[in-house]
């Protein structure tokens, strides 16, 4: 049996590991998100530099969290990846989407940090987002965890969203966000799948085939690592 992607999509609790206060950001912006449009679970921002990151309290070290959170943001640089995602393991962490680039993207000494991010979500079962993503956002809890500006530009939404937005594009994704709120399309998820070391486009699509809040989903695929996957989520949504 797969893991749940549960952790990921909809959290209950969430810390930003390398927190900013400065919303412009992208260690300070899901925190901005997450205070302007009330979510109601726990949020710890992660650095020692602070003591409070809008309005929220913040902590040292991982390790110093009161209880392990649903959920990871990493927005630190790729070398650092992993020994933190270790890290958050130890502490009892199932999920996390990580931001940074500079992995197989970018080379040979980027695709040899992705294998070892790979390699370490294969071994310990945790659950990984990106890397080289711009993050999540569940519209129906309020849990934002993705540095996307156009959820401060797009029409509010105020009632039970249904459409799901998934691209490996982080452009495509705001792009289609965007364009969904304009035609007042009520969107349950926003997921940017990015480099898809561990959870792939089918494996977001096979959950949001059994996503209660979700009917349609509109997608944007460059590459489809499970094919059969993949097709039998598709004939879920007939």
């Amino acid at each position: 049996m797969r893991p749940s992607l549960e952790p990921l999509l909809n959290p209950r609790s969430i810390a930003l590991i390398g927190a900013s206060d400065n919303a412009g950001r992208i260690g300070g912006m899901p925190l901005e998100l997450l205070s302007r449009f009330g979510f109601e679970g726990a949020v710890y921002p992660v650095n020692p530099k602070y003591a409070e990151v809008f309005g929220y309290r913040c902590y040292a070290q991982v390790e110093d969290l009161p209880a392990p959170p649903d959920l990871a943001v990493l927005a630190i640089g790729a070398r650092d990846v992993t020994a933190m995602l270790r890290r958050c393991h130890a502490v009892g962490i199932p999920a996390a989407v990580v931001y940074a680039a500079g992995f197989a993207e970018e080379g040979e000494a980027g695709a040899l940090l992705q294998e070892e991010l790979a390699r370490f979500c294969a071994e310990s079962g945790m659950q990984v987002a990106g890397p080289n993503c711009m993050g999540l956002a569940n519209l129906n809890t309020k849990a934002f965890t993705a540095f996307a500006a156009i959820f401060k530009t797009a029409s509010l939404q105020t009632g039970t969203g249904c459409v799901s937005v998934l691209t490996q594009s982080g452009n495509v994704c705001s792009a289609l966000y965007g364009l969904a709120r304009s035609r007042e399309l009520p969107v349950s998820h926003f997921i940017n799948t990015g480099n898809e070391a561990n959870v792939d486009f089918s494996g977001y699509l096979d959950y949001l085939a059994d996503d209660s809040h979700t009917e349609i989903v509109l997608g944007y695929v460059e590459q489809i690592r499970d094919g059969r996957r993949f097709i039998d989520a598709c004939r879920r949504f007939e």
